[in-house]
């Protein structure tokens, strides 16, 4: 299937909404943690690769799949809580970034800002 940056975008949304929160006790707090993986692989064939030394060489078959995994740390009152979301991709750039903290914000309000989520790739 071709996904595009939009279908990528939601994809990584999905991993988010998929990660269920399971309270953890410590010493002294209790903590909520959730933990969510989803296939974000793209098209099989016909893609850009980056870091190549030929910039005409397309992709022409899946080796691995490519996953995105989302881990949402939370306080015992779920009033404060983390985002950390890793991409088996190059990078998770900032406009993705922004328009996942976007649709976030358009499902559960303030509960997810730009100052709680982080997307990071792995550079698979």
């Amino acid at each position: 299937q071709n996904y595009n940056i939009s279908q990528r975008r939601s994809m990584l949304l999905l991993t988010l909404l998929f990660a269920s929160l399971a309270s953890v006790h410590g010493s002294d707090s209790t903590y909520n943690i959730g933990a969510g993986r989803y296939d974000i692989t793209g098209p099989a064939a016909g893609v850009e690769m980056m870091g190549y030394a030929k910039p005409q060489q397309y992709t022409s078959g899946i080796h691995i799949r490519q996953w995105s995994r989302a881990f949402i740390i939370a306080d015992a009152q779920l009033s404060s809580r983390v985002v950390f979301v890793s991409i088996d991709a190059c990078m998770g750039t900032q406009i993705l970034k922004s328009e996942v903290v976007n649709k976030l914000k358009a499902l559960y309000g303030n509960l997810y800002t730009n100052d709680n989520v982080l997307i990071s790739g792995t550079h698979t």
